[in-house]
């Protein structure tokens, strides 16, 4: 991390006096970093992906635009890193989860005219399709099958794991899909897109930040 440090000492202004590893990702390497000021802020290194790392930036800063959840604030998109307001940790309070889910209902309420994304991302290290036809941006049932459901299968088929068992599920599935999701019509809403319990910090005062995102405006 030292090429990264000295990128971040030449643009905050200031000295870098900590570096303390956080683990939990697979993707990239993390830390909190130390200020002279005593400022921190979280670190997080990719060594391998630029790509991942403009998807996270644009995915974040499309998320805080929608004021409804904590977002962590983007300081330092570089090359190689994002620099990242820290969140200090907090204690979950029994109303957590029903706050949470609130401010996840207000973030719904943020709309597009089309689903999916101007740019494609990923979920995980996956690939995640978001760029629609004209067809796909209007349909959810389209976008969701031939963005969703289809690349996860030719992961399979690829991997030897689609046997013809599969394949005869999956055309089925293809051939009811539309009957299935009927009358489930909804504008396009703003997703973070890969929700789980890694994906969400608990900060001071209960406060819930989400993290990591692979956003896309998709069925609520």
């Amino acid at each position: 991390m030292r090429t990264e440090i000295k990128i971040i000492e030449n643009r905050l202004g200031e000295k870098v006096t900590g570096t303390h590893p956080i683990g939990g990702g697979c993707i990239a390497d993390s830390a909190r970093i130390d200020l002279e000021s005593g400022q921190s802020y979280f670190l997080k290194c990719y060594n391998t992906n630029n790509q991942m790392l403009i998807n996270e930036t644009n995915g974040l800063r499309e998320l805080r635009k929608a004021g409804a959840i904590n977002i962590p604030e983007v300081i330092i998109a570089d090359d190689t890193f994002l620099l990242l307001e820290y969140i200090e940790p907090g204690r979950q309070k029994k109303d957590f989860f029903s706050i949470f889910g609130r401010q996840f209902a207000q973030l719904h309420k943020c709309t597009a005219k089309s689903f999916g994304f101007y740019e494609d991302n990923f979920i995980g290290s996956t690939p995640q399709y978001n760029i629609p036809t004209q067809n796909e941006a209007t349909n959810w049932t389209e976008f969701y099958f031939q963005k969703r459901l289809l690349p996860q299968y030719k992961v399979a088929e690829q991997n030897g794991y689609a046997d013809a068992q599969i394949s005869k599920l999956f055309m089925k599935l293809e051939n009811k899909i539309a009957d299935i999701l009927t009358g489930t019509d909804e504008s396009p809403s703003l997703l973070h897109g890969d929700l789980w319990s890694g994906n969400f910090l608990i900060g001071k005062n209960n406060t819930a930040w989400l993290i990591d995102p692979a956003v896309y405006y998709g069925h609520r």
